[in-house]
């Protein structure tokens, strides 16, 4: 009797662990199917990596992150694969940015405080170059790059090669402010401005270069929009964003620097001439000073005209723009030259009586054929 008793309890753990054994394993099963189905078999890669191609001025002091804040600042990839995501939040909850796959824009996508997965299409099995490129100003606040999501078995490769590079100094025409309105009339939301579309950005890809812009709506040279003198563009233009005056951690300097800036200051009347002269070409040798070789070029327009903001307004403004050349002249600043795009008008408006899409398109086209003779690029 003992033995048999021994021998059934032998049986019935054999069985148990049997049982427990297929258990075991229908589990273990389960939970890698479900992990190959939810994508979570992916890499991720480090924000600091040499292979990521930053374009604009970022922030790198903190391990792991990337921060950014001005218009059209880009991240850049290139790979072998299908696809890739990047891993992006927002101090705020007002930032737009979109995905650009082998040089086709994607949709806008809101970024929020809690984070989102900006993920690009999922493209053919080959090489892809894959941008995270800002639509919103640093006005509605900064973004933080916290890593790029590659699937297992991609290959990260050496960024693209970077023929030509642009820096845009401005204010809201450069932003791009509320170019996607239907209406003049229509009020600023952060959904309707695109940089993508902004006559600086469709400057720089119809000559082949990169965008580089420190913009910021409302701002001067000497005064804002409502005359106030509190932090112009003088005195943001040395920051990696308007929120924090530190340098980039980036910096590339351009062949060509472009300044657009003189409609706010203008906005409530005409600038004491000394005083912006003075300031104006500060800031030119600051902006000298970030790019040694480059060509500046000091444009006007669209929105200035001899009706607006007053009487003779821009023939004013011109007059003063030769006054800065010659003293940057004489203080040996470099080359430097002008060029007057065509006023708004008869192409539509954006929010708030801004510039429409249509006619950045045509500012864009038009600074970009005289940079292209100025430089005589093919």
């Amino acid at each position: 009797m003992k033995n048999k008793l021994v021998m059934y309890f032998f049986r019935v753990n054999r069985e148990r662990r049997g049982r427990l054994f297929m258990t075991s394993a229908f589990i273990i099963l389960t939970a890698l199917i479900i992990h190959a189905i939810a994508g979570d078999d992916r890499m991720i890669i480090d924000t600091h990596d040499k292979r990521i191609q930053y374009t604009g001025r970022f922030d790198l002091s903190v391990t792991g992150e990337s921060s950014f804040g001005w218009s059209a600042s880009a991240v850049t990839i290139r790979y072998k694969g299908r696809s890739c995501a990047f891993l992006v939040k927002g101090d705020t909850d007002d930032n737009y940015v979109q995905i650009i796959s082998d040089g086709i824009p994607g949709k806008a996508l809101q970024v929020t405080q809690e984070g989102v997965r900006a993920g690009s299409p999922d493209l053919s099995d080959g090489e892809h170059v894959v941008t995270l490129f800002k639509r919103t100003e640093a006005n509605q606040g900064i973004l933080c790059l916290t890593g790029i999501e590659l699937p297992a078995g991609t290959k990260l490769l050496d960024p693209p090669v970077r023929r030509r590079l642009i820096e845009f100094v401005g204010d809201s025409i450069t932003c791009g402010y509320g170019n996607e309105a239907k209406r003049r009339e229509d009020g600023f939301s952060p959904d309707i401005e695109n940089a993508y579309l902004s006559y600086a950005s469709v400057c720089a890809r119809r000559l082949s270069a990169d965008c580089v812009t420190v913009c910021f709506s409302g701002k001067g040279v000497i005064r804002d929009y409502s005359g106030s003198p509190v932090e112009p563009m003088t005195k943001l233009y040395g920051r990696v964003y308007p929120q924090k005056d530190a340098r980039s951690s980036i910096h590339e300097p351009a062949d060509v620097a472009v300044i657009n800036l003189g409609t706010n200051d203008f906005a409530i009347g005409a600038p004491d001439t000394h005083a912006y002269v003075t300031a104006y070409t500060d800031l030119i040798a600051q902006i000298r000073k970030n790019n040694p070789d480059a060509d500046i070029v000091i444009i006007d327009g669209p929105i200035m005209n001899n009706e607006w903001p007053f009487k003779g307004a821009l023939t004013l403004f011109r007059t003063y723009r030769d006054k800065i050349i010659a003293r940057c002249a004489e203080k040996g600043l470099g080359n430097i030259t002008c060029c007057s795009l065509s006023t708004q008008g008869t192409l539509g408006y954006g929010a708030d009586s801004h510039p429409s899409i249509a006619q950045h398109e045509k500012n864009g086209v038009e600074l970009a054929g005289y940079i292209r003779k100025l430089k005589t690029w093919k």
